[in-house]
């Protein structure tokens, strides 16, 4: 049941942003409030304890994000809140991103290096993979410095592993295979 109730509710702010004409600015909060309440997981559990009054959690909320973010965000966190939907923020946040970038044609890659990728690679690896897709793509950068060297790309249901960590586990898979 709760993947359905984070596509409902991403889905029922998603077509508010694009009927109000607020999509972008929906995207932007969105993300941010998502964070704050996952930086703040006191505060969201307050916003989801059943014996706090509905009163009480809106009176903060409003204290909180009244006049700071948009009019539709602020209903739909009051919206949540009494649903008792809150705790879901954040899958209901990455099922409107996900609505989002494929509204807008972007593709969200991952890029995990073993260390930060300089700037100039980043640029140059994004300018491919928008001419190999089609697509404007959004770069999530990841820094594991387990993998020991290279580069893995994820997107969709793809992964592209070149990292040195995966080539000497086939190596070692190989050598095994040999001995054994």
């Amino acid at each position: 049941m709760t993947g359905m109730i984070e596509k409902v509710y991403s889905q029922a702010l998603f077509e508010t942003g694009r009927e109000s004409n607020t999509l972008d600015v929906l995207f932007s909060e969105l993300n941010a409030v998502s964070e704050i309440l996952k930086d703040n997981p006191d505060f969201l559990k307050f916003l989801s304890a059943p014996v706090i009054k509905a009163d009480e959690k809106k009176s903060v909320i409003a204290k909180i994000f009244k006049d700071k973010i948009s009019e539709y965000l602020y209903n739909f966190i009051c919206i949540l809140t009494d649903k008792n939907r809150i705790q879901y923020i954040g899958r209901i946040t990455e099922e409107f991103k996900k609505s989002y970038n494929n509204y807008n044609g972007i593709m969200e890659v991952t890029v995990t290096t073993a260390l930060p990728i300089k700037k100039e690679l980043l640029e140059q690896l994004v300018k491919k993979l928008e001419t190999a897709s089609g697509k404007k793509i959004s770069i999530v950068e990841k820094v594991d410095n387990t993998i020991l060297g290279g580069i893995i790309l994820s997107y969709g249901n793809t992964l592209l592993d070149s990292s040195v960590k995966s080539k000497l586990e086939s190596i070692h898979l190989q050598m095994k295979s040999v001995i054994a």
